[in-house]
């Protein structure tokens, strides 16, 4: 609970007394106070650092989730409510319990293998679901004060006693099961709709044949014993084992069930995958007003559901001011001040310590995260080794050309559009990029360690040059002009000739529409202009159709590649069927590179160019393998 642990707060004070944003990332030590959380290869990680970084990780997503449990703290603070005691340690050995006898069979060993395989420990998982559990029974007490219960649960609770519209049928069942085949992939839909019917017609007339002998005086128990495709009443004789009840039936079924009296056996009625004959042998009818208070006394002893406490919860967080504060990763502060007593964010105007959020943070999210923090120190640490830094500038400036492409991408490059969300998301801008610059600060790092390392061969470069200008060298730069071939709707039932018919006429007006382009840029027209306006290739249509790379035969089809290095500069293909389009291109530029004269550059080149983010991770995972790391007693205080 957030005000029990004002104590344990005392561990991570010193936290407050550090800038917050660049203890892991501008090559000072950690301040080593505090206990320590983890060993990672003989080097303790006090929780004052692994605090810190689990506010630069998380603060920010976290907020929300921390103002709820405070507000319902705060609630019941002034409602006077509060656990007995034992109340949390009984409900969670209650939880343990129910999860090892349900999941495992009983076997404590099973469930602590499981938490070993995941990384987690008894201590830490009863950590983490202590203070979860503490505000889940503190919320339930609030709003069973004054809580009326619904009458839609009244109504559910009937009829999951008492059956629907609180009718109990005593049933005798036999199935006829619709066996539906496979049907041909290359079928039409009319087809397999006709194939589907066929299977239905075939086995209703076997049900009603059924019914008809049950009608003329045999006995349903013994047809039931005979042909019933369902084992259970098949096994006992039409009785459905255990008893019917009315869910999971369709409402079509259960509509059939009521029309019919009782000793009355129904037509072949279509449920759960074939043809079902029913006979009513009874019914047992309890109107909702004879039990209400029988249900509602089990409603209110049961106590209030996980909607009813998610709305109660989520109701107060809205209804709350939640702002996070400068000094959450703000400078250290002046000797006069208390270190502990930092404010982090502030919930309707008051103050809330960093070191408490802090805290938080750990109990909630600290066995669970330190795998990730591994990942991040491990880099930190041979970064530090190797003598490789990233400058507050260097991740300012990378954070900054991640979000300008970021606005690029999702959001055609309008940074208002992105501010706008940002405000519907309740987030600030600061903030948001705090959260960039911690992540593109290790992304760097892992960078600057792998170029480091990184050696080019000669084998390397002529490849590159082989996918640059080809095997020979013979260079062609080319324009797009690309458009898809529209598929017009039809009618569900329409027949696939029409079909075919429909999507041969848009081809060919595709084709000609494309080929009418080829003719304007033969005629004099700029192929660039008209890329730009008619191309449904994006990305190229914005460069004036020009392919990002060379134009390489082996990724076009034969005729059109062969068409292409065919042309003269400035030549025009015909119109080209191209998957679910038609193209034309347009050789801007055709040359002879010789290899010597490139070699260097592309050498240059792939010495620098950034590592592809898969790389990345394997690094950082490569360095996580090769570490070796302990948790000690202080992650779960």
């Amino acid at each position: 609970m957030i005000r029990a642990l004002s104590i344990l707060c005392l561990l991570v004070a010193s936290l407050a007394a550090a800038p917050q944003s660049t203890d892991l990332g501008a090559g000072s030590r950690p301040d080593a106070s505090g206990t320590a959380v983890l060993r990672i290869d003989g080097d303790e990680i006090s929780s004052d650092e692994y605090a810190r970084w689990l506010l630069d990780n998380f603060a920010v997503s976290q907020a929300k989730v921390f103002a709820g449990d405070y507000l319902i703290e705060r609630e019941a603070r002034r409602r006077g409510i509060e656990l007995q005691p034992g109340e949390l340690a009984r409900e969670l050995d209650s939880e343990l319990a129910a999860r090892i006898e349900g999941a495992f069979l009983g076997s404590r060993e099973g469930w602590l293998a499981e938490l070993e395989r995941t990384q987690r420990s008894e201590a830490g998982l009863r950590t983490q679901r202590t203070q979860a559990l503490g505000i889940e029974l503190l919320t339930r007490k609030l709003v069973a004060q004054d809580r009326v219960v619904p009458e839609e649960k009244i109504l559910r609770e009937w009829e999951l006693s008492y059956g629907r519209g609180g009718r109990a049928w005593q049933l005798s069942m036999l199935l006829v099961r619709c066996e539906f085949l496979t049907p041909d992939a290359k079928a039409s839909p009319q087809s397999k709709e006709a194939q589907r019917q066929e299977e239905l017609d075939v086995k209703r007339a076997r049900a009603l044949a059924l019914r008809q002998r049950i009608v003329d005086g045999a006995d349903f128990a013994a047809v039931a014993r005979e042909s019933s495709d369902d084992p259970s009443t098949r096994a006992n004789g039409g009785r459905p084992v255990p008893a019917f009840r009315h869910y999971g039936w369709p409402n079509s079924f259960l509509d059939s069930l009521e029309r019919l009296s009782q000793g009355e056996i129904s037509e072949p009625i279509y449920a759960k995958g074939g043809w079902w004959i029913v006979r009513v042998d009874g019914v047992t009818l309890t109107p909702l007003e004879q039990v209400r208070p029988e249900l509602l006394a089990r409603l209110v002893q049961r106590g209030p559901e996980q909607d009813e406490t998610g709305n109660f919860r989520n109701a107060l967080v809205a209804a709350a001011r939640i702002e996070l504060l400068p000094t959450l990763f703000g400078a250290a502060p002046t000797d006069s001040e208390r270190p502990e007593l930092v404010p982090a964010l502030s919930i309707d105007g008051e103050p809330v310590a960093r070191s408490s959020y802090a805290m938080w943070i750990l109990r909630t999210r600290g066995e669970a995260s330190w795998p990730h923090f591994v990942e991040h120190r491990v880099v930190i640490n041979e970064a530090r080794r190797r003598g490789v830094e990233a400058s507050e500038a260097d991740v300012r400036a990378r954070a900054q050309d991640w979000l300008r492409q970021m606005i690029l991408q999702d959001h055609k490059g309008s940074r208002d559009s992105w501010l706008t969300q940002l405000k519907l998301r309740g987030q600030q801008e600061h903030l948001f990029v705090h959260d960039v610059e911690v992540r593109m600060r290790i992304e760097l790092l892992c960078e600057r360690l792998i170029l480091l390392d990184r050696v080019i061969t000669p084998e390397q470069v002529r490849t590159r040059f082989n996918e640059v200008y080809g095997e020979n060298g013979n260079l062609i730069q080319a324009r797009l002009i690309l458009v898809n071939v529209p598929i017009p709707g039809g009618q569900p039932d329409e027949p696939r000739e029409q079909v075919e018919e429909r999507i041969t006429k848009s081809k060919e007006e595709t084709r000609a529409r494309v080929q009418a382009l080829v003719q304007l840029v033969r005629d004099g027209g700029d192929f660039a202009t008209l890329a730009r306006q008619h191309s449904q290739d994006s990305a190229s249509a914005a460069r004036g159709g020009m392919l990002d790379t060379r134009f390489r035969p082996d990724r076009w089809p034969a005729a059109l590649a062969k068409s292409v290095e065919a042309l003269e500069v400035g030549g025009v293909t015909d119109a080209f069927e191209f998957g679910p389009s038609f193209v034309a291109l347009q050789v801007v530029e055709r040359r002879k590179i010789e290899f010597a004269a490139v070699e260097a550059d592309l050498t240059e080149q792939m010495q620098n160019e950034p590592p592809a983010r898969p790389d990345l991770n394997l690094y950082r995972n490569s360095l996580v393998r090769r570490s070796k790391v302990e948790i000690l007693e202080g992650m779960n205080p």
